[in-house]
């Protein structure tokens, strides 16, 4: 296998390992700044999340910069189908909210839209190579 394919698989695994950790992290973290809720110094907490995704964002960015331009187009490519997706899912999930039905919690959808990104990589890669 190639140093590249091993690149790819190793980006996709963490990516998918950082969301299903985030899917976790989250509730219980929201739980625990409510059970401590009398605890100013808690509160500060709640910026973790924010901080985590830009430093992921940053990191992301970083790696797009020294990719080739065959790398960066299917990078570019997955990103494209994966913002899109987000779209359809945010919107359906309005859809549903205004129907009364259940929507999914706010933090599902980081974890969806990375999901999304590895589909998108994965038929980009498929396509290119």
């Amino acid at each position: 296998m190639s140093q590249k394919w091993k690149d790819l698989f190793k980006v996709v695994a963490i990516a998918l390992g950082a969301s299903t950790v985030f899917l976790v992290a989250i509730p219980l973290l929201g739980q625990f700044i409510v059970e401590h809720a009398a605890n100013p110094a808690v509160r500060w907490l709640v910026a973790t999340p924010g901080i985590a995704l830009a430093a992921v964002a940053v990191f992301a960015m970083r790696n797009v910069r020294r990719m080739d331009e065959l790398e960066q187009k299917i990078h570019y490519e997955a990103m494209a189908f994966a913002f899109l997706c987000s779209v359809l899912l945010i919107t359906s999930s309005g859809y549903l909210a205004v129907a009364d039905l259940p929507t999914p919690p706010l933090y599902f959808f980081s974890p969806i839209m990375v999901s999304c990104w590895v589909v998108g990589l994965l038929l980009a890669v498929k396509r290119y190579r």
